[in-house]
């Protein structure tokens, strides 16, 4: 910027950002960068819609439990319906991990791709 007696030169200031502003927005890898992050925002929405309705089946899987407990006869079906919950708990705790490596592995591809183009996706 130059300043000649005290006065700004604003021609000069409107042609700095105006190039500041070209080589962000018109940038190559912009576009490419938005691309890879409007797809991990899609990858995470699904995932978080399928960790929600996971944890609302184990709300579910708890309430039918506790039901089944107080209908127990005897300790053989207190031990069966213990096991049934478990079993549910860790089809649940898979299904998760299974998820968070798959949005894991999104999020991988599209740094890839974004760095293969110059940009890196924001965190």
């Amino acid at each position: 910027m130059s300043q000649s007696n005290g006065v700004i030169d604003l021609a000069e200031q409107a042609r700095a950002a105006a190039s500041v502003l070209g080589s962000a927005l018109f940038n190559p890898g912009t576009e490419v960068l938005l691309k890879s992050e409007a797809e991990f925002l899609a990858s995470a929405e699904s995932t978080m819609v399928e960790w929600l309705h996971r944890r609302r089946e184990a709300v579910l899987d708890a309430q039918r439990l506790f039901v089944r407990m107080r209908e127990c006869r005897d300790l053989t079906d207190l031990f069966n319906a213990q096991q049934d919950w478990v079993a549910g708990a860790f089809d649940r705790l898979a299904a998760d991990a299974e998820s968070y490596g798959k949005t894991a592995l999104s999020l991988a591809r599209s740094m890839e791709e974004a760095g293969r183009n110059g940009t890196a996706p924001s965190a």
